[in-house]
């Protein structure tokens, strides 16, 4: 038993580290991840809305949450290419709340956020994946486009930039 209980105290200081490590992601690390990935990415400059009932996240036995939750959303607004290239971006997409313990990425209560997201295609479906540390949306400032537009223009796009 006593065994059994150091394991648990050990699993929850190694939690309680990772969530104090825990470190956003900038605009220019979001999209050097998705420009890495096996998968195409968007990067859109709207709103994502959802209905607030499907917010809430169910716990298991122990009270943590699902390591994924899904909700269904739309996003309206226009995808950012080369050369200020801009085109109409209007889908269903599914909103992924990533869960490691008990620390969860989150999503406004209102039922809307909007900002600059970078939205996961996958066969004919897009995913908005927001974990623990961050993920979305960006302020949609006029830095953050300008940098955007770099790195979407094959200038430099370096997080010590």
């Amino acid at each position: 038993m006593k065994s059994f209980l150091t394991f648990i105290a050990t699993l929850l200081s190694a939690q309680s580290s990772l969530a104090l490590s825990c470190e956003f992601p900038g605009i220019i690390d979001e999209y050097q991840s998705a420009k890495s990935s096996e998968f195409n990415y968007f990067v859109v400059s709207g709103k994502v809305t959802y209905p607030q009932s499907d917010i809430w996240l169910d716990e298991d036995e122990h009270g943590f949450p699902p390591p994924l939750t899904q909700i269904a959303a739309q996003i309206d607004g226009v995808s950012l290419g080369a050369n200020r290239n801009e085109t109409v971006f209007q889908y269903p997409l599914t909103v992924e709340l990533e869960c490691i313990a008990t620390w969860c990425g989150h999503i406004p209560w209102s039922g809307a956020m909007e900002g600059l997201f970078f939205i996961r295609e996958e066969g004919e479906e897009f995913f908005l994946s927001i974990g623990p540390c961050g993920g979305g949306p960006f302020s949609n400032s006029e830095e953050n486009r300008k940098t955007l537009q770099r790195c979407l223009n094959g200038g430099k796009c370096r997080s010590e930039d």
